[in-house]
Formats: C-alpha cells, sequence, structure tokens
C-alpha cells in the first residue's frame, strides 16, 4: 500500500531527483508490481476445487476429535470453529475448547448453524454468551444468527502457518468414540487460505453487527498467507499456488489410481458436492450409500468406492462444504465400510459400526 501511494505520488509529482534515484526508483517499483501480480487473486468462487494433500486421516470419532485437539493445541494467535447442526451436547464442547483457547490468549471465532428450532438457537446463544462473562485474555466472537454455513471443521493460525482439521467427530465425545466419522489433517497453504476465504464469506453474510470483524479477520489472514506462501517457497503449497490457484472448473477431477496417491481432500462447494456424490452413484463401478443418522451430534453422509469418498452434508445449499477423498483413506473407508455391503470383501478385522444407518450396494 506504501509503495502504491507513493508510485501515485511519484507520477504526479516527481519525487525523484537526479538520473541514478529515478533508476532505483523504477527498479523498486517494477519489482514490486511483479511480485504485486503473483500474490493478487481473486475471490474464491463457489465452483473452485482446492485438492489437498492429507498430512494425517482418521476413521473413527474418537480419533478425528483428537486430531481437532491437536490442532487447536497448536494455535497461537486465532481459531476458527465452524459447526453445522450445533446442539446443546455440541455446544457444551464448543465452550470447553474455548475457553482453554482463550486462557492462552488465542482469539476464537465460532460460526454454528443448528436445526430450525428458536428454543434450541436462544438456548445455544445463550450458553456461548455466557463464556464471555469469563476474564480470560483472548477474546471470544460467535454469530447470534445461525449461518447458512453446513460445514465441520476447525482453522487455526500456528507458527507453523495454518492448520486444519476438517470432516466429522471433531466435537464427540469419548461415548462415540468408535463411530465411523472420517477427518482429515491439512497443512497446505493454498488449500487453507481458500477456506479461510470462504469462512469470510460466510460470515460477511452474517446479519450480526460483529460478523464484519471475523469476516476481516479471516479474509486478512487468506491474504497473509497466499502472499507468504508466494514469497517463501519452503512454505507447503506455495510450489504448486501458481499453476492451480484460479482454474475455472465445474467438474469434479477424475480419480487417480490409489497406489500413485497416498492420500488427498478435494473441497467441494455448494453443488459440487451433489454433483460428485451424483457420479458416483451412477457410475459403472460398484459403490457404497451409506447415510448417517445418529443425529443431533452428526447427520453427514457417505457415498464411495474402493477409489473415492465423498463425505459431508447431503444438502443443496451452496454453503454447504464437503469433502471427496482419495488414496489410502478411500481405501481404508472402503475396507471399513465397504464390507458391509458384499461380505466377500470384508477383511478379517473387526469392522467400524454404522449407526442408525443403511448400507447399499449400487453399481
Amino acid at each position: 500500500m506504501i509503495l502504491e501511494r507513493t508510485e501515485l505520488q511519484y507520477q504526479d509529482q516527481s519525487l525523484a531527483s537526479g538520473s541514478v534515484a529515478q533508476e532505483r526508483f523504477d527498479k523498486m517499483i517494477k519489482e514490486w508490481q511483479r511480485e504485486r501480480d503473483r500474490v493478487r487473486r481473486s475471490s474464491v468462487q463457489a465452483v473452485e476445487l482446492v485438492t489437498v494433500p492429507c498430512v494425517e486421516t482418521a476413521l473413527l470419532a474418537g480419533d478425528s476429535r483428537r486430531l481437532a485437539e491437536g490442532a487447536l493445541a497448536d494455535a497461537t494467535t486465532h481459531a476458527l470453529i465452524v459447526v453445522s447442526q450445533l446442539d446443546d451436547h455440541q455446544v457444551a464442547r464448543v465452550i470447553e475448547v474455548a475457553a482453554d483457547l482463550r486462557s492462552r490468549g488465542v482469539g476464537v471465532d465460532v460460526l454454528w448453524s443448528c436445526a430450525d428450532d428458536e428454543a434450541l438457537r436462544k438456548r445455544l446463544v445463550n450458553a456461548l454468551g455466557a463464556t464471555r462473562a469469563k476474564s480470560l485474555t483472548g477474546k471470544v466472537l460467535f454469530n447470534r444468527t445461525p449461518t447458512d454455513a453446513l460445514a465441520d471443521f476447525v482453522l487455526t493460525a500456528t507458527d507453523k502457518g495454518p492448520v486444519a482439521v476438517v470432516g466429522t467427530g471433531l466435537l464427540s465425545v469419548p461415548a462415540q468414540d468408535e463411530m465411523l466419522s472420517p477427518a482429515v489433517l491439512v497443512r497446505d497453504v493454498r488449500g487453507l487460505s481458500n477456506l479461510a476465504l470462504l469462512a469470510s464469506g460466510w460470515w460477511q453474510e452474517s446479519p450480526d453487527d460483529s460478523a464484519e470483524l471475523a469476516a476481516s479477520r479471516w479474509r486478512h489472514l487468506s491474504e497473509k498467507w497466499v502472499e507468504e506462501a508466494a514469497l517463501n517457497g519452503a512454505v507447503p503449497g506455495a510450489g504448486e499456488a501458481e499453476a492451480s490457484w484460479n482454474v475455472p472448473t465445474s467438474e469434479v477431477p477424475l480419480p487417480q489410481p490409489v497406489n500413485e496417491d497416498p492420500g488427498t481432500a478435494t473441497l467441494l462447494v455448494g453443488a459440487e458436492g451433489p454433483a460428485a456424490r451424483n457420479r458416483l452413484t451412477g457410475s459403472g463401478a460398484a459403490a457404497v450409500a451409506s447415510r448417517r443418522l445418529g443425529k443431533p451430534w452428526d447427520s453427514i453422509s457417505l457415498v464411495g468406492t474402493a477409489e473415492e469418498w465423498v463425505v459431508g452434508l447431503d444438502a443443496p445449499s451452496v454453503s454447504a462444504l464437503a469433502l471427496l477423498l482419495r488414496g489410502r483413506v478411500a481405501a481404508e473407508l472402503w475396507t471399513q465400510v465397504g464390507a458391509e455391503s458384499d461380505p466377500t470383501r470384508a477383511a478379517s478385522g473387526s469392522r467400524v459400526p454404522i449407526p442408525d444407518g443403511d448400507v447399499k450396494r449400487r453399481g
């Protein structure tokens, strides 16, 4: 911003004096313009697909919760908790997690949605509001009006860059440890910058007066991470940022052979989630559809094959976020869940229970 302002004054008033000074200034401006063009990107569109490598994966709720707890424990400045279908049980976990973060001086933003129940909304707002009474270093901000966002993830700013855990079971309790609830831990700067920018947009759509503060915060962090990634090749994800940031596409990419793909997650926004589900269930390959009905804490659906799975709320909302999992994590899901639909594929070990659900073989 300083250079941009100075450039305008330089052009209008010829601030540089002498050929040497002018040459140095011109060189500085050209270098700045190159870097600016390199890191400046347009806003993330709803149809944009971002595929990121999974650092760690979890299939069971207990392991997913521990992944989220680890990411939150590493937070040093800010943490974002996004919860779909928040209820009385999950809000207690949110309050507990937020108190721990705030005691360490970490600011916490909580973005939530819930069932269409005014009595429930009031209880959740009162419960979250009570946390502000505690005199802790870190601040907490939450939406009072339920958001349209249908997503579940935690995103944190750490000393080593952004970290996120996206998936299900992130706020589960020990009694649910053995339930099938896939989640992935991601450190890819490019993908997490997109995730932060997406969350910023969700905050901006909120009618609450304080929502703009959270929207600005995560928009700023998104831009900061992108610029740091572009200027520092050592930052994970920076290598492919140039080639893949704004690739316009509305098609879900085709799967790669499992052996060549150790595990990736593609963030599917809005209509991309249902499109991916339809592609899987309509393909000739054998697919498994498993609808999770373990409400109120979880209403996630899973659709997949031995090569790829779609995990997320089965909703047509433009603010819904789903995961397309590929590689080893998809193969493990197929072993755990696919075997339920075909006894001939059953593994020798114990299988993960699917509560109140159904498993159907398609193809």
